[in-house]
């Protein structure tokens, strides 16, 4: 699947997740902070699937850890009608059919990535460490992180 996020240029990648970040964040409907890696990783995750999800319907669904972990994050998108499975494996070895997905690397758990596609062995992703979007080489040494992959599919 490709997705308008990993098509649209970084920036404009960039504006879409804080937007997003920045509504799900609000103390109404979350406490504490909102601007973690696993927000950003969830904000990333619903403009891929369903750019047109209406807010009100993600803020409606998220869990009380939605920004915090795994549990969390998963938790909010079955919420939103999707089903999750996990695989442990590295980047490079991800079945491009099944982008995007989540990608939380072992050397950090803390900082999870989205991943959008695959073209011509090469991947588009989302950092939330550095919270950009960018290209991956198959052949670069980040690609060949061992970690969990977490993908969504919708019910």
């Amino acid at each position: 699947m490709t997705s308008t996020l990993s098509t649209a240029s970084p920036d404009a990648a960039r504006i879409s997740i804080d937007i997003l970040m920045d509504l799900m964040s609000k103390p109404a409907w979350r406490t504490g902070d909102g601007r973690g890696p696993w927000l950003a990783c969830l904000a990333a995750m619903v403009l891929a699937l369903d750019p047109a999800c209406k807010a009100r319907r993600l803020l409606d669904s998220m869990t009380a850890v939605a920004g915090g972990d795994l549990t969390g994050l998963r938790g909010t998108m079955a919420q939103l009608g999707y089903f999750s499975e996990t695989l442990d494996t590295s980047m490079r070895d991800i079945d491009g059919r099944l982008l995007p997905c989540l990608f939380i690397a072992d050397a950090r758990p803390d900082a999870p990535y989205v991943i959008f596609l695959q073209k011509d062995g090469d991947m588009t992703i989302y950092d939330s460490q550095r919270h950009d979007i960018r290209p991956l080489p198959r052949r670069d040494a980040e690609a060949a992180l061992q970690g969990t992959a977490c993908f969504f599919q919708s019910l």
